[in-house]
């Protein structure tokens, strides 16, 4: 399963200073999650965890998903 949206492949939506991350799994959430930290910390950028929201969308919607973590 991908997030497509008119043909193409969508993983991230970026609006001004805002970014959503689009995954069809709580691991490539994760790995998406790594590289926004990795990115971020080489041009001295930080993201507000208090403003962070994590959301599961679809049929397992009531399962209990782990933590994700952005920078340890």
């Amino acid at each position: 399963m991908h997030t497509i949206v008119c043909d193409m492949f969508l993983g991230c939506l970026l609006h001004a200073d805002d970014i959503v991350l689009l995954s069809p799994s709580v691991t490539g959430l994760q790995e998406m999650l790594d590289k926004c930290y990795e990115i971020s910390s080489s041009v001295s950028m930080q993201f507000n965890v208090r403003k962070c929201h994590c959301m599961v969308i679809g049929r397992m919607y009531k399962t209990k998903i782990s933590p994700m973590v952005l920078g340890g």
